[in-house]
């Protein structure tokens, strides 16, 4: 199977995964009162996004990383590719 292949597997394999995953985290990272704070000063507009997640993106990265263990791609593009997301963040 080429590299491509796999790579568009596990991008979807990934995105499944997160879909899964996501609407547990999501009470999680509210419960732990990871979300983001409106300063009284700005626009009123802005006051619903009080408590709002800041930390979702933590979903794209705990899958990818378990799919990517999951599927065993070992080279070294695909190595590359994930310290590099990880890195990033």
């Amino acid at each position: 199977m080429s590299f491509e292949l796999k790579a568009i597997i596990a991008m979807f394999l990934a995105s499944l995964l997160s879909l899964i995953i996501g609407p547990r985290i999501i009470p999680i990272l509210k419960r732990l009162k990871i979300g983001q704070s409106i300063r009284e000063d700005g626009p009123q507009s802005h006051l619903y996004k009080t408590g709002t997640p800041t930390m979702g993106g933590i979903i794209f990265i705990l899958s990818s990383l378990i799919i990517f263990i999951l599927m065993g791609n070992k080279s070294l593009n695909a190595i590359v590719i994930l310290l590099s997301m990880l890195g990033f963040g």
